[in-house]
């Protein structure tokens, strides 16, 4: 699909959507642990909870570690245009999720989980993985933008 054309909605979409929405979900999650260790002083990064350590030391190095590997490779293939999408994700990522999670207690922990479903969500479109579910859910996006049902 990323080879019928750059201004495509067909080429846009995995190349920009679920990048968009997993990378935004991240640097929510970044940004609102830097307001929780402001705000309260204490953070989920870098706490002495094992819970904290498990994230610190355990999530965040995947996590960061799927964002370099999923940009760097959609940067290959796309090219140099694809920096575009940095644009996007500042705003969800950065300004609108954090104000719009901010006081909501499981906002973390929301953000965690939408982050790991959509990453797989990708790779599943990727082909990378198959998992039927995010198969149908990507089949049912792709028929909806060509306006017939298609199997991915």
């Amino acid at each position: 699909m990323l080879t019928r054309g750059l201004f495509d909605s067909l080429s846009l979409w995995p190349a920009v959507f679920w990048p968009i929405v997993f990378s935004s979900c991240f640097y929510a999650y970044l940004r609102m642990c830097q307001m929780l260790k402001q705000r309260y002083g204490f953070s989920p990064l870098g706490g002495r909870r094992k819970s904290d350590m498990v994230v610190t030391y355990g999530a965040m190095p995947v996590a960061w570690a799927i964002e370099v590997l999923v940009h760097g490779y959609m940067f290959f293939v796309v090219g140099y245009l694809y920096v575009i999408i940095a644009i996007p994700i500042y705003i969800f990522g950065w300004v609108l999720l954090p104000s719009i999670l901010d006081g909501f207690r499981p906002g973390l922990t929301v953000l965690a989980i939408t982050h790991a479903t959509f990453v797989t969500a990708f790779l599943v479109l990727l082909g990378f993985m198959d998992i039927n579910v995010f198969r149908a859910l990507n089949s049912d996006i792709y028929g909806l933008l060509v306006g017939v049902p298609a199997n991915i």
